[in-house]
Formats: structure tokens, C-alpha cells, sequence
């Protein structure tokens, strides 16, 4: 077998990589925490060990979607950064020889962060209530999650060249195949069951979330609050639910064999790409004709030089975020993604009466997400080129260079991010729920800290991943964990509002506030302020780390 040597190669390249065993920890971490979350607001009774282990299982289904696709991005375009691509091609390897070492051995490291998280999903397994089907259909669905995310991190990784493109490319790759495999899967379910009622589309993608996320029914009127209108809200009340028998691990077998067969061709996709792409060469006319007709401007070019040189005078560092068409068209697409939102909910009453808060803080978590990769991989391309040295030796200061960076980034974002918290802080108040602004006060906070948490974590670490995972848990996930932790602790809904309550009725003067009004309030506040914390903490380090220049100057 050809493939052997580039197997045992990598294989050997991965266990020299830190990430490769922290990424196991930070899953296993996040899964006992998730459990421990699920003990304390829900007890382990021994009758509740197929809720658990449902609920574990999204959060393994959503790690997959996410770590994969950001672990095989980067395996083909590093040999082709490094030029070790064409050293490659002087051994008998073929290009279909390589993708197939390269998928074999990510394939084997989303395989063992899988078994690294086992010993929380067994922790159900001992309480009782989950039955084999269960676990069989856990497996498949992960299983399927697996072969699409890394097809996508295959394909993403094989037409990029910088780091940055092909995991931004993989991660929407990865969400758009999530959305084919929740159509299959529905369509899956569909096939194996009798009747039919309702939009194709619609129904379809609502079976095919459920089956991913819940492994038991199809009714997501109460889990999703699916408005019960037109045809499917007729086809959840008609069709009943489906119990976990050999029906069910048909409607799970049928998207995994179809993301083994989509594996295959993505590997043939991307040998075929390797083969023909494998040299350097000059933009072909096509792709200079795009770049001339869609991506320079035609209209006031005057105007647009003066403002470019504006900008590149008053802030250089943020400069070099927007001097790309690409980095520029951001910009104006987060502000169409938002403004797309808005109208969608607002276009349909029943939509916005019930899950307003929902969607607007999942569009909030996203805005996030994307800020936390842009300022994970900042510094990534200065240091990658060697520019990081002589940025530090020009008359700009250390901290006019942090400034200037997190200023551009900032700018990026900060139309789309005004316009969500705006809109969202305005229907809050006029009619949303008691303490809702303080969930856009915490992600205003969120996105002050992310870029500077960001920036510090793409100096300190030496691989992409880390930074972005750190990044993650520092200003995303560890001040979610408090408000979930503060929301499902004590007879209140948290301990710390039930001791706030306590310690009211012993002062006269205290004792007719609302304990409930007090717990809203601090359930939030609290992770404000953390963010707000930890933002100023960074941004000192930050400041110190370049001063110091006590940061690791070459990249993984």
C-alpha cells in the first residue's frame, strides 16, 4: 500500500502535537461539565439516564460539526504552504495516495476524541433507561456527522492555500452540509413511515434536526416551538411518534451510508484537485475577469481611494484587515445576514411572538463565533511571514499596535453587532421578557472581550486550534457555563438569587425587592462583568507579551 509511509508520517507529525491531546481533554472537560450541570439542576435519578444521555449526545453531535471540519482544513494546504507537496510527488505516492493517508489519520483523531468522551457517555449507561437502540443510533448519527465534516474539511483544505481561508471555507462547508444531512435524515424518516402531509422542505429539515439531536420522535412543537400552522403543524398532529425499533435504526443507517459514499467522492474530489493544482501557478482569465467585473469598484473610485487612504493613515494595523475585496465585502455581509434576520422575524407574527429571544441569541452566538476566528488568527499571518519583527522595530508603539489591530476589528464588525443589539435591545424593552436586556448587555460585553482575549491567545499560542479553542472557552463558553450554572442552582432557579432573597428578608429596608427581578439581574450581570474582566486582564497582557516579546515567533 502506498499510503503507508505518508500514514505513519503524519501519524508520527500528530503525536508531536500538543493540540492533539488537549483537544481530547477540552472534550472530555466540556462533556463533564455538561454532566455535572445536568446533576445539579436535574439530579441523576435512576430513571433519568435517557434525557442525560440525549443531552450529551447534542453536545458530541455539535462537537463533531465543529472540531473536525477545524482539524482537517489544514492537511493539505500545510504540504502545499511548506512546499513539501511536490516532494511528495517524487515518490511512487499518487494524489489519490495522499488523500488517502491524510483522511485516514484526521479520520483516526476525530475516532479517538470520540472514545475520549465514552467514559461521560457511560455514566447514563450505569443509571439505566437507555436502550441499545439508543446507543446504536447515537453511533450512526455521530457516524454520519463524521464522514461529512471531514469531507468538508478534505475539500476545504485541498483548493486553500492560507490557513485562514481553508478553515473559514470548512466551516461553511460544514454547516451546509449539516443542513443536507438534517434533509436526509428527514427524508429518511419519511420513506419509513406512511403518510405524508406538508411542505417537502419543511417537514423534511424538522425530522431530520429532531432524529439528529433527539434519537427518539419527530414532534418538535414543544423542543423547537414550531408554530403549529399550515401543513406542518397538520403533519405533527397527525402522524404520531415513532418508537425506537428497527424502523428507526433504518432511518439512521440510510445518511450514514450516504456520508461514507460522500467521504469517498470528496476523497476522489480532492485527489483530482491535488493532481491538476499541485504547482504554483499565475490567476487564470477567468478568475482575473471576475476579480475586474465583481470585485473592483466602477463608481465613485475618487471617493473609494480616498477613503482606503484614509484609513490606511489613520489606523495601518486595522488597515490590514479590510485591504483584501475580501475583508472589505465582510463588512457589508454581516450587516445583510443581520438585517435578513430581522426581517424574517419580523415578517411572520407567530414566529416573533415565540422564539424572538431564541433566534436572536443564537444570531448573537454566531456574530461570536465568527468574531472569535477572525481575532484567533490576526497575529497568525504577520508572525507566518516573518512581518511580526518588523512591526515591532517601527515608530509605533507596543500598544498603538494592539490598539490598532483591535480597532480594525472591531470596525468589522460593529455595523452588524450595533444592529442586532439595537433592534434586540429596543424589542426587549418595549415588550420582550423581564431581563432580557441584560442578555444584550452580556453579548455587547462578549464582543468587547472576544477581540482582545483573541489577540493574545493568536500571540501566545503557537497553532491556530489552540488559539481558537482558548479563545472559545475564555470568552464564550466559560461565562455561558456561569449563567447556566446561576440559572439552574437553588429552589429559585439559582443558589446565589435564593441567598440574595435571604438575605433581604433579614433587612426591612431590602425585603420588599423581588427575589426572582434580583436572580434575572444577576444571572447575567455576573457574566458581564466577567467578560468585562477578563477583557481588561488580556488587554494587559497583551501590552506585556509585546513589550516582552515573550511570544513564540514561528507558527504550526
Amino acid at each position: 500500500m502506498n499510503s503507508l509511509p505518508v500514514i505513519v508520517r503524519e501519524l508520527r507529525a500528530e503525536a508531536r502535537n500538543p493540540a492533539t491531546f488537549w483537544m481530547r481533554l477540552v472534550a472530555a472537560a466540556v462533556l463533564l461539565g455538561l454532566l455535572s450541570f445536568l446533576a445539579l439542576t436535574r439530579g441523576l435519578d435512576l430513571d433519568a439516564g435517557d434525557e442525560i444521555f440525549k443531552t450529551l449526545h447534542i453536545g458530541l453531535h455539535l462537537a463533531i460539526w465543529i472540531l473536525v471540519p477545524l482539524m482537517a482544513a489544514d492537511c493539505i494546504s500545510r504540504e502545499r504552504r511548506e512546499n513539501t507537496l511536490g516532494l511528495l510527488f517524487l515518490t511512487p505516492l499518487s494524489a489519490l495516495d495522499i488523500v488517502v493517508a491524510k483522511s485516514f489519520v484526521h479520520a483516526l483523531r476525530a475516532v479517538l476524541l470520540w472514545l475520549a468522551v465514552l467514559p461521560v457517555l457511560a455514566v447514563p449507561l450505569l443509571m439505566g433507561g437507555v436502550s441499545g437502540t439508543m446507543i446504536l443510533c447515537s453511533v450512526l448519527v455521530n457516524a454520519t456527522a463524521l464522514g461529512w465534516a471531514l469531507a468538508a474539511g478534505l475539500l476545504a483544505s485541498c483548493f486553500s492555500r492560507n490557513r485562514m481561508q481553508a478553515v473559514a471555507v470548512a466551516g461553511g462547508l460544514a454547516f451546509i452540509f449539516f443542513l443536507g444531512t438534517a434533509l436526509a435524515s428527514g427524508l429518511s424518516v419519511t420513506l419509513s413511515m406512511s403518510g405524508f402531509v406538508g411542505d417537502l422542505v419543511t417537514v423534511t429539515l424538522t425530522r431530520g434536526l429532531e432524529l439528529n439531536f433527539t434519537l427518539e420522535s419527530w414532534s418538535l412543537t414543544n423542543l423547537y416551538n414550531v408554530p403549529r400552522r399550515g401543513g406542518l403543524g397538520t403533519f405533527l398532529r397527525a402522524v404520531p411518534t415513532l418508537p425506537l425499533n428497527h424502523t428507526l435504526l433504518v432511518a439512521c443507517a440510510r445518511p450514514a451510508a450516504l456520508a461514507a459514499v460522500s467521504l469517498l467522492g470528496a476523497m476522489l474530489i480532492a485527489g483530482r484537485a491535488i493532481r491538476l493544482n499541485w504547482q504554483e501557478k499565475p490567476p487564470s482569465p477567468r478568475y482575473l475577469w471576475f476579480l475586474r467585473i465583481f470585485c473592483e469598484p466602477l463608481v465613485w473610485r475618487a471617493f473609494f481611494k480616498r477613503w482606503i487612504r484614509r484609513k490606511l493613515e489613520k489606523n495601518p494595523l486595522g488597515w490590514l484587515e479590510q485591504r483584501s475585496w475580501v475583508g472589505r465585502t465582510a463588512v457589508g455581509a454581516w450587516v445583510a445576514v443581520v438585517a435578513s434576520f430581522y426581517i424574517a422575524i419580523f415578517g411572520d407574527s407567530m414566529l416573533y411572538r415565540r422564539v424572538m429571544t431564541e433566534m436572536q441569541f443564537l444570531a448573537g452566538l454566531g456574530l461570536a463565533l465568527a468574531m472569535t476566528v477572525v481575532a484567533a488568527g490576526s497575529f497568525r499571518r504577520e508572525r507566518e511571514l516573518g512581518v511580526m519583527e518588523l512591526l515591532l522595530i517601527t515608530p509605533q508603539t507596543e500598544a498603538e499596535i494592539a490598539l490598532g489591530r483591535l480597532k480594525g476589528i472591531w470596525e468589522q464588525f460593529a455595523p452588524a453587532m450595533a444592529l442586532l443589539l439595537g433592534i434586540w435591545l429596543w424589542a426587549s424593552l418595549t415588550f420582550g421578557k423581564t431581563g432580557e436586556w441584560q442578555m444584550v448587555l452580556f453579548f455587547a460585553a462578549t464582543f468587547v472581550n472576544l477581540p482582545v482575549t483573541g489577540l493574545y491567545q493568536s500571540l501566545k499560542q503557537r497553532g491556530l486550534l489552540g488559539a481558537l479553542m482558548w479563545t472559545l472557552w475564555l470568552g464564550l463558553l466559560v461565562p455561558l457555563g456561569l449563567a447556566l450554572l446561576l440559572r439552574g442552582l437553588g429552589p429559585e432557579g439559582a443558589l446565589l438569587g435564593s441567598s440574595v432573597y435571604t438575605i433581604g428578608v433579614l433587612f426591612s429596608d431590602f425585603s420588599s425587592l423581588n427575589a426572582r427581578a434580583i436572580l434575572v439581574n444577576l444571572v447575567w450581570l455576573l457574566p458581564t462583568a466577567w467578560q468585562l474582566g477578563c477583557a481588561a486582564w488580556y488587554w494587559k497582557r497583551l501590552r506585556r507579551t509585546l513589550v516582552e516579546r515573550s511570544f513564540p515567533m514561528e507558527v504550526l
